[in-house]
């Protein structure tokens, strides 16, 4: 918490009579038993059965908190008449060992039949954070057994098994692309001269010919998403 200050410097004839500094008043905003419990909350909207985005992350190889949110707002001169929602998801991840955070923030057209922050922005928050997660896999990693990282964030950041893996990939093998999300699976093999058939829709959750197997230029390869 900062000391708030309107006036950086007086000055007169360009000397500087007088100059004022940031000054902080409380290092922390609560508790360290508050800051733990608030995270566990929000790792619980994640992870938890009942959490409201629950199903949304249920199997993302990477651990999130955050929170969702659904407001009614009034729309221009007509008030709240249309039930124009706005909805937003705002966290941070991974979870026991945040790099990034982000919110997003959805105005729904009026009398929008799905408006539910985890319906609306939590898959926008999702895509921008599986792309971040999937370009930096080291990050997914799990926690190291002497970090200071403790409750609900210790062993939920290191149990998900990363779907990208830093390892060379032979020339002509086919790769391991279970888990991977559509995009990411077309770029990887595709890159190597294969051709693609896709049944289904969501993760990668099966594949043929099998990872390691060996191929020829143009071959097609069928994966199965679910």
């Amino acid at each position: 918490m900062m000391k708030p200050y309107l006036v950086s410097a007086i000055q007169e004839s360009g000397i500087t009579l007088k100059e004022n500094q940031p000054t902080v008043i409380a290092e922390h905003i609560c508790s360290q038993a508050t800051l733990h419990g608030l995270r566990e909350c929000l790792a619980g909207v994640c992870k938890d059965a009942d959490g409201t985005a629950h199903k949304l992350f249920e199997h993302s190889f990477y651990p999130v908190a955050g929170k969702t949110g659904t407001a009614l707002v009034a729309d221009g001169k007509r008030g709240y008449a249309d039930h124009v929602y706005q909805s937003s998801f705002v966290g941070y991840f991974p979870a026991g060992h945040p790099k990034y955070t982000c919110i997003v923030v959805i105005k729904n057209h009026p009398f929008a039949k799905m408006h539910f922050g985890a319906n609306v922005a939590g898959p926008v928050f999702k895509e921008l954070a599986d792309k971040l997660m999937s370009l930096d896999p080291d990050i997914a990693s799990p926690i190291p057994a002497d970090s200071a990282v403790t409750g609900p964030d210790r062993g939920y950041a290191g149990s998900p098994v990363p779907v990208v893996n830093r390892r060379l990939i032979a020339a002509r093998e086919v790769p391991d692309v279970r888990g991977l999300g559509l995009k990411d699976a077309l770029y990887l093999l595709e890159g190597m001269d294969l051709r693609v058939a896709v049944r289904g829709s969501g993760k990668v959750r099966g594949q043929s010919p099998d990872p390691g197997s060996a191929f020829r230029p143009h071959e097609t390869i069928t994966i199965q998403l679910d």
